[in-house]
This record gives C-alpha cells, sequence and structure tokens, in this order.
C-alpha cells in the first residue's frame, strides 16, 4: 500500500507538471510565438511591423527582445493560450523575423506600442505613427 502512494506520488511530481510545461524551449520559438501570437492575422506586414515593435523597445530599454517579449504585462501574445498554434501557422516567417530581428529595416516609424484598431487607446499610446492592417503603431 505505501509502495502504491509513493509511486501515485512520484507520478504526480515528476509527470504531471510535463503536461502543462511550456513547449517552447528556445528563446527563439518563445519571441517567434509572440509575434505570431500578436499579428498572425495580420500578414507578414503586420508580423513584420511586431517585430519592429519589440526590437524598438529592445533597443530603446537596452534589453535583448525576450526580455521585452516576457516581461510581466507587455504582450497579450506571450500569456495566450493559442500562442503554439498561431506561432505553427506561420513558423518559417516568424522565425525569419526572429533571427534579424534587430537588424530589420524599421516600417514602424520607431514604434513602442501598438493596439488593434478596436482596443482602448492607453495613456502611453501617445504619438499616432502607422496604421498597419488592424494595429496602430505609436510612440
Amino acid at each position: 500500500m505505501i509502495k502504491k502512494i509513493i509511486l501515485t506520488i512520484l507520478i504526480i511530481l515528476f509527470f504531471v507538471p510535463s503536461i502543462y510545461a511550456e513547449r517552447f524551449y528556445t528563446t527563439q520559438e518563445v519571441i517567434a510565438s509572440v509575434i505570431a501570437a500578436e499579428a498572425r492575422g495580420e500578414g507578414k506586414k503586420g508580423l513584420y511591423a511586431v517585430a519592429n515593435t519589440i526590437a524598438n523597445r529592445a533597443k530603446k530599454y537596452n534589453k535583448t527582445p525576450y526580455e521585452i517579449v516576457t516581461q510581466k504585462n507587455q504582450f497579450y501574445g506571450y500569456t495566450s493560450k493559442n500562442r503554439e498554434t498561431l506561432y505553427l501557422q506561420c513558423k518559417e516567417y516568424a522565425d525569419y523575423l526572429t533571427k534579424n530581428i534587430l537588424e530589420l529595416k524599421d516600417i514602424t516609424k520607431g514604434a513602442l506600442y501598438f493596439r488593434r484598431f478596436d482596443e482602448k487607446k492607453q495613456e502611453w499610446h501617445l504619438t499616432k505613427l502607422i496604421q498597419i492592417g488592424n494595429h496602430i503603431f505609436y510612440r
């Protein structure tokens, strides 16, 4: 009986958490999946613009793109439950953007923030720079 209890506890401790563990193992996959979750429905230009925004923040705040996308309450795509599914739909292009993120030509005019056109404008959305698809980009 005690052996069964110990075995059950070991199974719970070692196997169950792995079911819920994040599938992404590399920093590149995390960044690419956030780009995908934020802009998968916006086409290549929209994905590119989100990558630009991440890069602009990284440069401005002297952080890595990974630090930017994983910072608390910064990117909905980081906590999105369907992030992996969206990433797999545009993996090749999202990976390309992530690999080259700090060298991409900026099409957002220096944007640090963006929102969907149907989301409430926030106090940090100061200067509207450009709209690309359903996203409006701000500095």
